[in-house]
């Protein structure tokens, strides 16, 4: 199953796997208020040492992160806390090097040696390694409200007992700061409160601390909620805090694990969600074995976000007519009547969708069309559904879509105008190829980009419950109303009705033996083909009706005017 978002925006994404210990998350019974109260104290910055000024780093541009060559990174790697025994555990970024890992996330706190981190980023540099500082405190900061210690921490760590380790120039380039683990707001988790804006306001205030003393590295936003609440980030509140950044140079980040990533595909919509933001954002920690209630499969998660293969499609387009597609031959003839469908996984290039700003809305105007088909045994082609690139509750950018198309359930449903390259009919029951074909319609050839389908499925639809051909007699039906008319078996298997009056009502009676088999308690689809003489050409005082009867009373459907 191909992953329902762009690979290119979660791939750079996802960074490293390790559990962060057995702590729950906790619930806030007000979820609508919190205890942050933002206040950064005026002072002097001017005799802190201070990061060169015109160091290359890290930036983050729209959803991709960027290295100080400006080349896109995507990180692989894994936590190292520079705690207690910090220069064993330095010995590890050795080891992490040796498996082609590019990035470490040191973690820091109170009681880590500036001569320890020193020498973790000294040799993360030797191996090329790109290095989240991350301060950790799982007592004072992690699953937190209150502001008092995060603001003590930025001033008395950061900006003061690692400060003259951090702004040296070597490490500029390889730099990134993670200002606090899993601060903020509880148990809220819901994009549309209004309840995370003191959190916001605080990493606002946190934010102009750190650019004021010089750094320009990216500075890493820990999500709230024990790191888990990603819909912090949702509402523009992640652009919100772009623009209050004066180096516009931010990553969002934040833990799988709890109950707000506790469904299948909760992993795949948030990443859509944040992509839809254009904000930078990484997955940190995918926590599952020891959060019961919530596991998180995170080899899972892994497997479908690096993908298998599909079949992807990048067109030269020369005109605005231009045509192309693909058939994918059925390993036999299929019998396709009864309710089939056509089911695959769609992606789009966000060019072909042609998103622009029209007067403050923003508008999908894409013309490129998509046409599913089926081809019989006899080389006839029929169209079982259209889709345009304009219509965006199909086609969302960054994200694979779901397709599915419906056969007709018998001949007499195909209509004319869906029959394909001259053919005239089509056999239901010799289906041998599904297409798929991509047409211009009218978009310009400087529109261009992918287009992928992958899991391409044929389901075969339900039988019908009741189905008479007539093709020797009229079975269990009857004329059960004639006023006066004559019904009769055809021998080319057909019910014909002579009408000798002004109507007919014929019948199948529910105590027959195939009426039996019909499930009255559900919704019912009814298909009938009718063939009239040509003499009723134009004559809209025909008409037919089908229904049901209880007793005295009748459930009639719409009416039909033949004419």
């Amino acid at each position: 199953m191909k992953n329902l978002i762009n690979l290119a925006v979660l791939i750079p994404c996802l960074m490293m796997l390790q559990a962060c210990g057995k702590k729950g998350l906790a619930d806030s019974s007000s979820p609508d208020t919190d205890t942050i109260h933002p206040s950064a104290p005026n002072e002097d910055y001017l005799a802190r040492p201070r990061p060169p000024e015109n160091a290359k780093v890290i930036t983050a541009v729209g959803r991709l992160i960027k290295d100080a060559d400006d080349k896109e990174l995507l990180l692989r790697g894994a936590n190292i806390l520079l705690q207690t025994n910090a220069l064993e555990r330095i010995k590890n970024i050795d080891a992490l090097a040796e498996t082609g890992a590019n990035f470490v996330r040191l973690q820091i706190d109170e009681s880590t040696d500036p001569k320890a981190l020193d020498a973790a980023l000294d040799t993360a540099l030797k191996h090329n390694m790109k290095v989240m500082v991350t301060l950790t405190e799982p007592t004072k900061l992690e699953c937190i409200e209150s502001n008092q210690y995060l603001f003590k921490a930025v001033d008395d760590l950061w900006l003061n007992k690692f400060m003259a380790i951090l702004v040296q120039d070597r490490y500029q380039p390889i730099l990134m700061l993670n200002i606090a683990k899993g601060w903020g707001i509880k148990g809220v988790l819901n994009a549309e409160s209004l309840a995370y804006q003191e959190y916001i306001d605080t990493y606002k205030a946190l934010i102009g601390k750190f650019r004021k003393v010089g750094f320009k590295v990216p500075l890493v936003i820990d999500a709230p909620n024990c790191s888990s609440d990603f819909n912090a980030f949702l509402k523009n509140r992640g652009q919100e805090l772009l623009l209050a950044d004066t180096a516009k140079n931010l990553i969002f980040t934040m833990d799988v694990q709890g109950k707000a990533w506790g469904k299948p595909g909760d992993v795949f919509a948030a990443a859509t969600l944040l992509a839809q933001e254009e904000v930078p954002f990484i997955f940190g920690n995918f926590n599952g074995a020891e959060y019961t209630e919530y596991p998180i499969n995170h080899l899972d998660i892994m497997a479908k976000t690096l993908g298998d293969s599909a079949l992807n499609v990048n067109m030269k387009w020369a005109a605005t007519d231009d045509k192309a597609g693909f058939l994918q031959a059925l390993d036999k003839p299929l019998d396709l009547r009864g309710g089939a469908k056509v089911q695959f996984q769609y992606f789009l290039d966000i060019a072909y969708l042609d998103i622009k700003n029209e007067s403050g809305q923003i508008k999908q105007n894409g013309k490129l069309t998509t046409n599913v088909y089926v081809q019989d045994a006899d080389g006839n082609r029929l169209s079982i559904r259209k889709i345009s690139a304009s219509d965006n509750s199909i086609l969302v950018r960054d994200n694979w879509a779901t397709i599915v198309a419906e056969l007709p359930q018998d001949s007499l449903a195909i209509k004319p105008e869906d029959l394909m390259l001259g053919s005239t009919t089509f056999d239901l029951t010799r289906v041998t190829g599904v297409g798929v074909a991509f047409l211009a319609n009218g978009k310009p050839i400087t529109q261009a980009g992918d287009i992928k389908i992958d899991d391409l499925s044929v389901l075969p639809g339900v039988p019908p419950m009741y189905k008479e051909a007539f093709a020797s007699s009229l079975a269990d039906w009857s004329v059960i109303w004639d006023k006066p008319a004559k019904a009769e078996w055809d021998a080319t298997g057909a019910i014909k009705i002579t009408p000798t009056g002004n109507e007919i009502v014929i019948g199948l009676p529910a105590s027959g033996a195939n009426a039996t088999k019909i499930n009255w308690s559900k919704k019912l689809e009814i298909t009938i083909g009718i063939t009239l003489p040509k003499a009723y050409e134009g004559d809209t005082s025909l008409y037919f009706k089908t229904f049901t009867q209880l007793g005295a009373a009748y459930d009639w459907a719409d009416s039909n005017t033949v004419g």
